[in-house]
C-alpha cells in the first residue's frame, strides 16, 4: 500500500487492503513521471490510469471495474486520493514560492 493511501486511510478511519499482492519486481515498476507502470489488480502492464486520481493504474477494461467494485474498492478512496495530492501540491507550490522568496 502507498504511504498516500495509508495517510489517507489514517485520517479517515477506513481499512484498505489490496485486491491481490504485488510482487517486489512489479512494485519496482515505474514510468518516466515515477507512477506505477503495472496493473493495480493483476500487475501486468498498464495501458490506462484512473482520470480522476491519476494513482491507480490498470491493464484493461476487465481489471478496471473489479478495481471499481467490491468491498476494498477504488472507489470509496478515489476523491479522497485526488483532494489529498492537490493539497500536498499546493503545499509545494508554497514552499517553492517562500524558497525563492528567501534566496
Amino acid at each position: 500500500m502507498s504511504k498516500e493511501v495509508e495517510e489517507i486511510c489514517a485520517k479517515t478511519g477506513e481499512l484498505f487492503e489490496p485486491l491481490e499482492d504485488v510482487s517486489d519486481e512489479a512494485s519496482k515498476a515505474l514510468d518516466q513521471d515515477g507512477h506505477s507502470s503495472v496493473c493495480s489488480i493483476c500487475s501486468v502492464a498498464s495501458v490506462s490510469r484512473c482520470q480522476r486520481c491519476l494513482s491507480i493504474v490498470y491493464c484493461g477494461k476487465e481489471c478496471q471495474q473489479r478495481g471499481w467494485t467490491g468491498l476494498n474498492s477504488h472507489r470509496k478512496i478515489c476523491a479522497q486520493i485526488k483532494k489529498a495530492k492537490q493539497k500536498v501540491e499546493g503545499e509545494a507550490d508554497r514552499l517553492k514560492t517562500f524558497k525563492r522568496l528567501k534566496n
